[in-house]
């Protein structure tokens, strides 16, 4: 017998965007252990370019902030399928068309649309469907790893996914009046997804992330999916309101190779391990450092002909590495850079988008959701 036991069973998802989604990959696991699964998307170019992946599904269009679409959506779905047994919610997005700015400059415009898209729409899904799911169901969604690290890339999303997953706990709570529906979330590590390559700045972070992973290799898409798939079937039965991270134990990790600095051209500052240099001989072990805790030879290559190139045509350009902050558990070792990735940097990066651009939207769904 199968372990997961949802052969026969029906399931919802929203949010297959390509075949690097999470969802899409959900979708397929799902396929394979036997279920019905159900797609919603948010247009019809993506319901086109979704039905050549999935051919004999049954695929709606929905635009999630549009609260009459979810409702029909609904209404359409419970004249085919008496019992829904579980949701799965990989819709995320952010407007990064200004660019990534400060923080506390975010537009409120940007920010409740993000919070609408990204959160409130599993509130009305939920709410859309709570007759039609089976007295046993579960709903998923995805988050993030780290919703209390300042993450600079993620702006705004961070705080939303915040949202989400305490949107989560009253959805749990609410439902128990009535059902066991359990509602739970992945939380996962950075992930080579095409939403995620338009996040300015997100490469740095996702060259870390597979050095900071215990396993020295970051996490893969369908090892969230695989994730999702166990909290949708019975044998998570046990667990609700909760957030399972999925990072490969990047989360229990202390990276700290000292600290490293650049000064001009020509001087650096060095401290590890006891050890402070100055001048530049601490400019070429900053070089040597930095270079050899890259991953992928590409990557070593591709940013060391860029800095040559930045040092001969004297572009202004500064990074710094440097410990993890002082809250316990946080674990990003982040790079700090004054100007946004080249397109060369794009363009040799293992994100597996070879167009990728240093600002855009998030898709509907994140991980790459």
């Amino acid at each position: 017998m199968d372990f997961l036991d949802i052969e026969g069973k029906t399931f919802l998802v929203f949010g297959v965007a390509n075949k690097k989604s999470v969802a899409f990959f959900v979708s397929q696991i799902l396929s394979e252990a036997g279920a019905n699964v159900i797609h919603s998307v948010q247009s019809a170019a993506h319901k086109e370019s979704i039905s050549k992946l999935f051919p004999d599904a049954d695929i709606y269009i929905c635009d999630v902030e549009q609260d009459n679409e979810i409702a029909k959506l609904a209404e359409t779905v419970s004249k085919i399928y008496p019992k829904i047994h579980g949701i799965v919610h990989s819709i995320a997005f952010a407007n990064y068309e200004a660019g990534l700015k400060p923080f506390h400059e975010t537009r409120k415009k940007d920010f409740l649309q993000s919070v609408e898209i990204s959160c409130f729409s599993l509130i009305s899904i939920a709410n859309a469907f709570k007759d039609l799911l089976d007295e046993k169901a579960s709903v998923v969604t995805i988050s993030i790893s780290a919703t209390t690290i300042a993450a600079e890339p993620y702006g705004w999303m961070a705080p939303v996914k915040a949202a989400l997953d305490s949107t989560l706990c009253f959805l749990a709570k609410s439902f128990s009046s009535f059902s066991q529906v359990r509602f739970n979330s992945v939380k996962a590590g950075l992930l080579k997804t095409s939403s995620s390559a338009g996040i300015p700045g997100y490469l740095d972070y996702y060259l870390f992330a597979e050095q900071l992973s215990l396993r020295k290799k970051s996490i893969e898409t369908k090892e969230v999916a695989n994730a999702v798939a166990f909290l949708l079937s019975d044998r998570s039965s046990g667990i609700n309101a909760q957030g399972i991270v999925v990072d490969c134990g990047m989360s229990t990790n202390y990276f700290d190779k000292g600290l490293m600095a650049t000064i001009g051209r020509n001087r650096a500052i060095v401290e590890s391990r006891g050890l402070r240099m100055t001048g530049f001989l601490a400019w070429l072990t900053w070089l040597f450092i930095h270079i050899a805790f890259l991953v992928g030879f590409r990557n070593r290559v591709a940013v060391l002909s860029q800095w040559i190139w930045a040092y001969v045509t004297n572009r202004r350009a500064s990074r710094v590495v440097f410990s993890h902050p002082k809250e316990q558990g946080a674990t990003v070792l982040e790079p700090r850079v004054s100007q946004r990735p080249s397109a060369a940097e794009q363009a040799t990066s293992e994100i597996g988008v070879p167009n990728a651009r240093p600002s855009g939207s998030w898709a509907w769904s994140r991980s790459d959701d």
